[in-house]
């Protein structure tokens, strides 16, 4: 195949600053903190006068009056869609903003909604606007379109403020957002007439990582002269430590009256789009008792479902395809069986598999474990392995490892520094200092052939390891220990789970080919819900995109019960989307194995 080059020119001369509701130059594909922070930058380049008027009228206020204008001019309701993105600065949190935006933007197009302004973002301050227990008792004056909104001392706030000690969340100090109104192409459906003006708002979670229901009521509480008009959907919390911190809090606080009834008053429905760790780690088995995190919080007002399958479900569906490869999957009195190589008579041990998994997320402590064979669940001999994310030693300010890294074998030579590490058999050894963590890549690995080297000696049927899991939530770090791994296992089978367009590129194919996936989704969905839109980079989007369209067809319901009240339709016809019916759908999750060009 040819590369693909691009023709386009660079725009380099210089371009008159208009002032407009989305005045931040940003494409559709980019990330919104990135395009936010460098049209700041930019300002600040050009003196603090510019930065100071760039900034300025950024507060809740004029976000309110635009709502107004939008609803104004259009005739329509307001949807919002607060979207959770990882805040963080290193380069996956950057290509994760960049695909969870893509993915949500899709969704919105195939709900037949376009972007009021598709080269351009807007952003506010939402720290600027009144705290919101001063809300109740301050004079808030607002332009909500023609109608000017005056919220007295003498005036009974809202339900949503009627509280005596609300908690306060943590905001980010900056949140973009963009409009999208509806798009009919030529023609329409019934009940197209009402369909909502969407207010997408992308939010920082993690500084919403400690208490995300409270500062969601937070942001909430700031659009107080409008909330009533205002309907929320939240696309997150954005992964399983994240839905843990919103369990604990209702755990922790919900037992208080006023506060559930606050969540009940919430016009606000969550969709948890990429976490997968299973409901009863998260809740922990104490609490779970067999339930759902959708209906522990439930229990406490908190509408919130989970569009994506759990690592339970996935780990079954490997022990299945690696079973059907000739592993052996069963139960265990105890470890120690494992240990010594002995089962009781007439039995046969089940395979020895290790997983090295990243230790510093939920996610990688509990997937790890859903592998393992115990009295009551089948599994593997399990020998676990840990690492930490961020093996390539990349940090903001480097770029990339720095000098004291792995060097990178390219089969050059020459003084650029290439062989510094390379041994006599050509094999390479990282220096054991500096910000790349590729040296413990190393060690682990010569640990794993220790290991199989114990098992084999003691196995009864001299078999060693038989395959090896590579699960982590950075797919940078998975094609690190697979390329590490694979040559000194050359006859084991490797998996991992959630499935990623990067495993296919030509140049990983020498350690992922043949690469077992277990996914909850492929990089696409059926013709029907996909439409147009191009496959994409990862799982995680395929859901995100999914979740969106959830999100948008449940607003759209929510709308036609609101016009359509006396038509005699049950009731049920208008209900959101059950998680029942949501999880019948990953009941069966997918395995993929990587070929030369396709999974």
């Amino acid at each position: 195949e040819v590369p693909l080059e691009a023709t386009r020119l660079p725009a380099n001369e210089p371009r008159i600053q208009q002032r407009a509701s989305q005045d931040v130059d940003a494409r559709l594909w980019q990330d919104p903190f990135g395009a936010v922070a460098r049209a700041r930058e930019d300002a600040q380049r050009r003196g603090a006068e510019a930065a100071a008027k760039l900034d300025a009228n950024r507060g809740v206020d004029r976000l309110i009056r635009e709502i107004g204008e939008q609803k104004g001019r259009t005739g329509l309701a307001v949807e919002v869609l607060a979207v959770m993105l990882p805040g963080g600065p290193y380069s996956e949190n950057l290509e994760t903003r960049r695909r969870v935006r893509y993915a949500v933007l899709a969704g919105l197009n195939n709900s037949r909604l376009a972007p009021m302004d598709a080269e351009h973002l807007a952003y506010f301050f939402p720290s600027s606007a009144p705290p919101p227990h001063a809300l109740g008792s301050a004079v808030v004056q607002a332009q909500v379109g023609a109608v000017s909104l005056a919220l007295e001392s003498d005036v009974p706030a809202p339900p949503l403020l009627q509280t005596a000690a609300p908690s306060r969340g943590s905001l980010p100090e900056i949140v973009p957002y963009e409009w999208f109104e509806p798009t009919f192409d030529g023609w329409m459906q019934p009940g197209d007439e009402f369909q909502p003006l969407v207010l997408v708002m992308w939010l920082n979670g993690d500084v919403m990582f400690k208490e995300p229901l409270a500062s969601i009521r937070t942001l909430i509480a700031q659009f107080q002269p409008v909330h009533p008009k205002l309907s929320w959907r939240v696309l997150g919390p954005g992964g399983s430590d994240e839905l843990r911190s919103m369990v604990d809090e209702v755990q922790a606080k919900g037992s208080r009256p006023w506060l559930r009834d606050e969540y009940m008053r919430l016009p606000v429905r969550f969709y948890s789009s990429t976490a997968t760790a299973p409901d009863d780690r998260i809740l922990g088995r104490k609490h779970s008792c067999g339930r759902t995190v959708g209906a522990v919080l439930a229990d406490h007002h908190v509408k919130l479902v989970r569009t994506i399958g759990d690592d339970d479900q996935l780990a079954k569906a490997l022990l299945g395809e690696l079973g059907l490869r000739g592993l052996r999957f069963g139960k265990v009195p105890s470890w120690s069986a494992c240990e010594r190589g002995a089962m009781a008579p007439g039995t046969k041990l089940p395979s020895h598999v290790a997983v090295i998994s990243v230790w510093d997320t939920l996610y990688g402590l509990t997937l790890r474990r859903e592998f393992r064979a115990t009295p009551d669940d089948d599994g593997f001999c399990v020998h676990p392995f840990a690492y930490v994310r961020g093996l390539d030693g990349q940090l903001l300010a480097a770029g990339n490892a720095d000098a004291a890294g792995a060097p990178k074998p390219s089969g050059k030579s020459g003084s650029d520094g290439k062989e510094e590490g390379r041994r006599r058999d050509g094999t390479y050894i990282e220096v054991a200092e500096g910000q790349s963590q590729f040296d413990y890549l190393r060690r682990v690995a010569l640990r794993m052939v220790e290991r199989d080297r114990e098992i084999r000696r003691t196995s009864p049927d001299g078999e060693g390891l038989r395959a090896i899991g590579v699960l982590g939530s950075d797919v940078h770090d998975k094609l690190l220990v697979l390329q590490a791994l694979q040559p000194e296992f050359p006859k084991a089978m490797f998996f991992t789970t959630d499935l990623d367009a990067r495993f296919l590129h030509p140049r990983e194919k020498a350690w992922t080919r043949n690469l077992i996936v277990g996914s909850n989704f492929g990089l696409r969905l059926s013709d029907s819900l996909q439409r147009a839109a191009p496959p994409f980079r990862d799982s995680y989007q395929t859901s995100i995109f999914l979740s969106t369209r959830l999100a948008m067809d449940d607003a759209h319901r929510a709308l036609l019960q609101s016009r359509t009240a006396n038509t005699g339709r049950p009731p049920e016809d208008f209900a959101p989307t059950s998680q029942e019916l949501i999880s019948s759908w990953f009941q069966a999750p997918r395995i993929f194995e990587i070929g030369r060009t396709q999974p």
